[in-house]
């Protein structure tokens, strides 16, 4: 069994005695790790609040440097609202529950006016 499976022969005898305590359904495998979101640092209000202060605001409105929400500045508002430091990683992992994802500026404005430009050169 363990070549057919390509496992260890530990593997194959931990099978028989699972089969051995419970049968069949002592083989089903089950989830491994934590269900998302157990050990979520900010509850649902404090991510609503965080969320709603990304949409509504700069970061230059709430006491922070520049004018684009970047994973940096956002765990920088959660740390200046909860106290609570997080990783960018650990930011961005809020950022995809909430649907924000990454996003890279175009290079000119679309709304740009060429005679408005030249002008200003």
């Amino acid at each position: 069994m363990a070549a057919v499976f390509g496992v260890s022969l530990k593997a194959v005898d931990g099978w028989w005695v699972k089969w051995q305590a419970g049968g069949r359904g002592a083989l089903v495998m089950r989830p491994r790790g934590k269900p998302v979101g157990v050990h979520q640092v900010l509850g649902e209000a404090g991510q609503d609040a965080v969320r709603q202060a990304v949409f509504d605001h700069r970061p230059c409105d709430v006491g922070l440097s520049g004018q684009l929400w970047t994973r940096r500045l956002v765990g920088e508002l959660i740390a200046k609202l909860y106290r609570v430091r997080l990783t960018e990683v650990g930011v961005g992992k809020y950022l995809r529950r909430w649907g924000l994802s990454f996003q890279r500026p175009d290079k000119r404005a679309l709304e740009q006016d060429p005679q408005a430009v030249a002008r200003w050169h």
